[in-house]
């Protein structure tokens, strides 16, 4: 995965993030790309949840200066680029007024499927990252599209597709985009990770006939809380993510969380101190069930 970071003649900053996808021409490659403002030289506008705000407008009131006539191939274009190790399904996050080292600094917070955050320089793209953090618990791997068994999808799933050269193929650990708590320094995200060895026997073998034949042993989910500054954890992060409910629904009347197949795909939203967190299914695999979880 590429990041790449275009300029205008009039300071200000555009972070594009690039799925390069094998055999794509030049025109398709901007594939999924997304894209966040953030002016140096003016006040600094923050991004500190999935499109701007809890409307999910993707409005930035604060721009006062660009427009059709400034934004032009003469005094707006490429600035740098920047790799990092696998995709990005998740918008990158902006700060302004970090503290790093006791310097305050505009920093980009960019999440892959990896599991890996960084931190980027929001204004030199020549530094290196002022820290970098995987969450995959060492011996544990990133689940992958090969674990998703969905009769929907013909026993066959391409919703994470893989790049070539990039990557564990079609991974998807950190997917959902993160939430940031400027006011307590806090970085909020869910991170996916799965044991070497679990259930993916092949369909039409063992009983393997139906989605709910494969087993969930082995699959977790995490909730983290890590510091804008360090990337530590907070708040005795992390926790890992268990929720049941009495009803009637598919799969029984106590309805379990299942760590293999709830889809962590919607941004995180903080609202009154709580984050919540948004499920659905990888491609209807059954038992899913949809979820809404609330964290303090």
């Amino acid at each position: 995965m590429i990041v790449t970071a275009v300029k205008s003649g009039y300071g200000n900053f555009w972070f594009k993030f690039n799925k390069m996808m094998k055999k794509f021409t030049l025109s398709a490659f901007l594939f999924g790309s997304f894209f966040m403002s953030v002016s140096s030289g003016y006040a600094q506008a923050d991004v500190l949840t999935q499109h701007n705000d809890l409307n999910r407008t993707g409005w930035n009131p604060s721009e006062t200066v660009l427009n059709q006539s400034n934004v032009t191939p003469t005094n707006f274009g490429l600035l740098y680029k920047r790799t990092v190790d696998d995709q990005i399904y998740a918008q990158p996050l902006v700060v302004s007024g970090v503290s790093i080292g006791g310097v305050k600094k505009n920093v980009v917070y960019v999440a892959t499927v990896k599991n890996t955050i960084y931190a980027f320089d929001a204004d030199d793209g020549t530094l290196d990252p002022y820290w970098t953090r995987n969450f995959t618990p060492a011996g544990e791997t990133v689940p992958n599209a090969g674990d998703v068994h969905a009769s929907l999808c013909g026993f066959g799933y391409t919703d994470f597709q893989a790049v070539y050269g990039l990557g564990q193929a079609g991974s998807f650990g950190i997917v959902g985009t993160p939430v940031i708590d400027k006011s307590t320094n806090t970085l909020y995200f869910v991170s996916r990770y799965r044991d070497l060895t679990v259930d993916n026997t092949a369909q039409g073998s063992h009983g393997h006939f139906n989605d709910p034949d494969w087993s969930s042993a082995g699959f977790y989910q995490q909730f983290h809380a890590i510091d804008l500054s360090t990337g530590a954890d907070k708040f005795n992060s992390p926790v890992t993510i268990t929720a049941q409910v009495n009803g009637t629904g598919e799969g029984g009347t106590v309805i379990q969380f299942d760590p293999r197949r709830e889809n962590q795909r919607g941004g995180l939203t903080l609202s009154n101190g709580i984050v919540y967190i948004a499920y659905s299914g990888h491609c209807d695999m059954n038992n899913y069930h949809g979820w809404i979880l609330g964290y303090n």
